[in-house]
């Protein structure tokens, strides 16, 4: 190493001085030199905690069991099983924020047809339906989550049936925690979606129905679980046992009402659902009694001029099954004539259609009909009382 780039106290020159060593080397950390007559000046390297990594790792490569801190998403054939398997640790094992954790990346990997299968052959329903009575209100929301989507398949309906999940979720519509009152009602609306799924709500222990109506009078229950609530009638008013149960539980009037609130004014879905619901009810005599009671005509009429056209056709479709009852075709006449008839010519043809057989049928009764055709054009007679119109 040329002496004129190294320190003058690492020179060659102290090697001349003889045994001793000069006090400003014996100073520097690390330094070591012979006793003799010449230095060594190669640079001394030190092992680092960055090396440690490349050392042979000596524990097992697959440690028997659940490893309780270890949550992380795996990959391959591993990634659901893994999961589930951490959540079926008893709640002793696992703290609540990371079961939490767990969860959210369950929900995070169930976005296919194929992991959900891959979920529902792993048997996560039942330590799913466990979860439900946790202390924390996350890993109860998110449960309620993950069943909402297992609840998309056929196969994961009838896991969640099978360990009577329907019944633990609709007891979570009683929590003290808005969030996951809302979580509920929306797995009570995936569930409800198919036809074998509003038939096992209608069948479950929990009852459904009632319980959904208690969650729409509560005052504290957002706009957002409302809305829930209501699909969910609406979704098991499409067959008889469903508009028997609502009866039962004086769904009109509580439909009525919502439709009356400030949360239908803010959220339009809400008069959609609710006048769809209403709609499925009319298709009984039972229930175009309970709606007639609860003065649907007054409610129903500014759904018919609403700017969505899927409310007006709801709308008109609820006051076409009304009209079939004898009893409500002169009030609807007198009520709705002008915005009927406006409809016949909507730019929708279904809503179109939906005005037609309810002008139709309000005619049957003649003092009805003489209230309609006073402000119906020679046209649109022509088209009313067509007798190929007619016969349709």
């Amino acid at each position: 190493m040329p002496t004129d780039i190294v320190p003058a106290e690492f020179s060659n020159t102290l090697g001349q001085r003889g045994a001793g060593l000069d006090p400003t080397v014996a100073s520097f950390p690390g330094a070591s030199y012979p006793s003799g007559n010449h230095v060594a000046h190669a640079t001394r390297c030190y092992a680092g905690e960055s090396l440690k990594e490349r050392l042979p790792d000596l524990s097992e490569p697959f440690p028997k069991g659940v490893i309780p801190e270890e949550i992380a998403v795996a990959y391959g054939r591993r990634h659901v099983y893994k999961l589930v398997d951490v959540l079926a640790l008893p709640f002793a094992e696992l703290d609540g924020s990371e079961r939490a954790r767990a969860l959210r990346y369950l929900i995070g990997l169930l976005t296919n047809q194929e992991t959900k299968a891959e979920t529902v052959t792993s048997n996560a329903a039942a330590p799913l339906v466990t979860l439900l009575g946790d202390p924390n209100k996350e890993v109860r929301k998110l449960t309620c989550d993950a069943l909402a989507a297992l609840a998309q398949l056929a196969d994961g309906r009838v896991s969640i049936v099978t360990v009577a999940g329907i019944a633990a979720v609709t007891n979570l519509l009683k929590d003290k925690e808005s969030v996951v009152r809302e979580a509920a009602v929306g797995f009570l609306v995936a569930m409800s979606a198919s036809a074998d799924g509003a038939a096992a709500c209608l069948a479950s222990d929990g009852e459904v129905v009632p319980a959904v109506v208690n969650l729409l009078k509560d005052e504290d229950t957002t706009g957002k679980a409302k809305l829930s609530g209501v699909q969910t009638l609406s979704n098991c008013t499409l067959t008889d046992a469903g508009i028997f149960a609502s009866l039962k539980s004086s769904v009109p009037a509580t439909v009525l009402d919502l439709l009356s609130s400030t949360d239908a004014l803010k959220l339009l879905d809400i008069k959609m659902e609710g006048a769809r619901a209403l709609k499925n009810l009319c298709q009984h005599t039972y229930g175009k009694v309970q709606c007639l009671e609860g003065g649907i005509i007054q409610v129903i009429l500014p759904l018919l001029r609403s700017r969505e056209s899927d409310i007006r056709l709801q709308a008109a479709g609820c006051l076409m099954g009304l009209t079939l009852e004898h009893e409500a075709k002169m009030p609807v006449a007198e009520a709705c004539k002008t915005d009927l008839v406006a409809l016949l010519r909507d730019p929708s043809p279904f809503i179109a259609e939906n005005a037609l057989v309810t002008v139709q049928n309000i005619c049957e009764l003649p003092d009805a009909r003489e209230i309609v055709t006073q402000i119906m054009s020679e046209k649109d007679k022509e088209f009313v009382f067509n007798p190929q119109v007619m016969t349709m």
